[in-house]
């Protein structure tokens, strides 16, 4: 139900929009998308925290899937 709610935010339907359409409080949707907006918000900074170039990767079983494939 968060999902969908945070997918018809994204679509452009209010808080008390999706509230109604699904059953909850405005409120409740309110928070499921500020909680939502923090956690990405979160893994962006996480990202930016990587380095800028890859210094060892292991490729062993991207090799074997594609050695299977025919």
């Amino acid at each position: 139900m968060k999902r969908l709610a945070i997918e018809m935010y994204l679509e452009g339907l209010g808080f008390c929009s999706i509230g109604r359409l699904l059953g909850v409080s405005d409120v409740a949707v309110l928070n499921w998308v500020k909680g939502t907006a923090a956690a990405l918000e979160s893994l962006d900074e996480k990202i930016r925290q990587l380095p800028d170039e890859v210094q060892t990767m292991e490729l062993d079983e991207l090799c074997t899937y594609v050695g299977k494939k025919e």
